[in-house]
């Protein structure tokens, strides 16, 4: 399957007059838009051709405009093509511009390829491989960002009366070309040919009014790939949208250079594959059921536990290794209780949908999730039956917890079948999962000793996970002192429980499980006491400050008797 890069080497003979301008050409711009053609700042208040500019860069640094995106296969071969080619060679590149701050999850570039007398073509930049800008990303679902007001500026500045203009861009940059389109003045709206989005997300409506895109509506092209995740978010509402097949499968598809062109025109097919719709059906529940302030809270940590290593760039975490990876766990784990929430519900939703948010809403649950003491006689309770159910703890949790999992997505895929016609073929994944969940019940079931194996496992890296996670609190260093005390204790004994139980032969598992069913008491009982003491405590302080205030009360008497008869001593003088 052709693409991008053969449209731009078969039409490069061709000028905009002799063929012109089609959808395709947008494409090409949209990756152009991707290069940084000025890393000195010499183009910002003039401008070259895109042959030019490129020439200029190979004599004074030896390598071509570097694309900044993640790296695609053509992306060298597609510069070159065009800036060597009739049709694009010949463009004047101008306003070039870029921004990125760190601290503030600013990522921004922009730049304007024009026709002379013929039309311009203002491309904004997608997201590139910095985590700024990949923050930004997630921060449009709860928040205008100052890259689209940026956006705004650039477009006022750029669209030139008396030409056909042309506004567009791939990924954060068709939403930004979106956001820009909507809020120009109506002068310079006129001028404006058509607007071209591409597989960008829409607006998020508890941030900004969507109705904005009927104003575009009728001059917008939005083209989305087959396999489409990231133009479904906020979907934009375009009646003209064109669904483009790829080379590629799955999430690849999102990259420009993926999709379809065949004689010049781009290959429509005319749905979506049915795995990226029940995808979109999954992030959508998600997204609805988090807060604005919970995805505020969600992306600030998240972002904040990538970068911590002093990572910038997204290659730069892939570099950091397996330590990285283990600082950035430790920091998710150790992130506030809605970031936890929030990043744990997303498989909650693809598996059981709203089922466990809607749990959460019975007023018993809520109470259950806010009351410490209760939790601390959990323990204790969970400590007691480890050590009178003894070797038949593993078996029976594994059992019950394998047993639920099936019988719920038995349920569920019942359902989807249902709100699919029984169309198999929509949710395979679904059915494969059932599968594996109806074998392993079987094999704990049947074979000898897989109880205790599975059992093992699932309570092995629970206990790790949970070590984790204590340790990343006990690193806190705003926490109560005998709080974190408490932490760094779990936390050895919760690693230490995890291995052994991971390596334990089936024998020990009686000594194993009354040795963890001690340490649940214990643990119980010792946050039971430090949540309950202070209520012990405040009697005595109440009758402290009770006998404070007597004796206040008595000294302000005292003092009033005082002055009562300094009054009369000097009455008595006076008559």
């Amino acid at each position: 399957m052709d693409n991008i890069y053969d449209y731009v080497r078969w039409t490069g003979g061709f000028s905009f007059e002799e063929k012109p301008f089609c959808d395709a050409d947008a494409l090409a711009f949209a990756v152009l838009a991707y290069y940084d053609y000025d890393p000195d700042g010499r183009l910002a208040s003039g401008s070259l051709t895109l042959k030019e500019t490129c020439r200029r860069m190979r004599e004074e640094r030896g390598t071509l405009p570097p694309f900044v995106a993640p790296t695609a296969e053509d992306a060298d071969s597609f510069i070159e093509a065009a800036a060597d080619s009739r049709r694009f060679g010949s463009l004047l590149l101008k306003s070039y511009t870029q921004k990125l701050d760190l601290k503030k999850a600013v990522q921004f570039a922009a730049v304007t390829f024009e026709c002379p007398g013929d039309f311009s073509f203002t491309a904004f930049r997608g997201t590139d491989e910095t985590l700024a800008g990949w923050k930004e990303d997630f921060m449009i679902s709860f928040t205008r960002t100052e890259a689209q007001e940026l956006a705004v500026a650039y477009a006022k500045e750029n669209i030139a009366p008396g030409i056909r203009n042309f506004i567009g861009g791939h990924s954060k940059g068709a939403n930004l070309a979106l956001y820009a389109a909507a809020h120009l003045p109506d002068e310079l709206w006129q001028s404006v040919e058509q607007v071209y989005v591409l597989d960008g997300p829409g607006f998020c409506p508890e941030v900004m009014d969507t109705s904005l895109i009927e104003r575009v509506d009728h001059r917008a092209t939005r083209i989305i790939p087959k396999f489409c995740i990231i133009g479904k978010l906020f979907e934009p509402r375009i009646r003209h949208t064109v669904i483009v097949d790829s080379s590629q499968e799955g999430f690849i598809q999102h990259e420009l250079f993926t999709w379809g062109i065949a004689y010049g025109e781009l290959i429509a097919v005319p749905e979506n594959d049915p795995k990226a719709v029940e995808i979109n059906r999954t992030i959508d529940r998600w997204i609805k059921n988090v807060s604005q302030k919970e995805r505020r809270v969600f992306v600030d940590e998240l972002f904040g536990a990538l970068s911590a290593d002093g990572a910038v760039t997204v290659t730069d975490v892939m570099k950091n290794g397996i330590g990285g990876i283990e600082n950035i766990l430790v920091g998710i784990l150790g992130s506030s209780r809605t970031t936890r929430r929030t990043m744990a519900s997303l498989p909650a939703q693809a598996a059981f949908g709203n089922v466990f948010r809607n749990i959460r809403r019975i007023g018993f649950v809520k109470w259950f999730d806010e009351c410490q003491v209760l939790k601390c006689l959990i323990l204790i309770g969970a400590g007691i039956f480890f050590i009178a159910a003894s070797e038949k703890v593993l078996e029976f949790t594994a059992m019950v917890f394998f047993l639920a999992l099936a019988a719920a997505e038995l349920i569920f895929t019942v359902k989807r079948l249902y709100q699919e016609k029984w169309d198999l073929t929509k949710i395979k994944e679904r059915i494969y999962l059932l599968v594996i969940l109806t074998a392993i019940c079987i094999v704990i079931v049947v074979k000898e000793n897989a109880l205790f194996m599975i059992g093992s496992i699932l309570y092995g890296v629970f206990a790790i996970t949970l070590a984790f996670r204590q340790l990343a609190k006990a690193t806190r260093k705003d926490g109560d002192l005998t709080v974190r005390v408490i932490h760094i204790i779990e936390t050895i004994l919760l690693f230490i429980s995890g291995v052994c139980l991971l390596i334990i032969p089936f024998s020990s598992i009686y000594g194993y499980t009354l040795f963890v069913g001690i340490l649940l008491i214990a643990d119980g009982a010792a946050r039971f006491i430090y949540r309950v003491y202070p209520f012990f405590k405040k009697p005595a302080q109440k009758r402290e400050r009770g006998h404070r205030r007597s004796q206040a009360g008595e000294r302000r008497r005292e003092r009033g008797e005082a002055r009562e008869r300094r009054r009369g001593r000097s009455r008595g003088r006076f008559q």
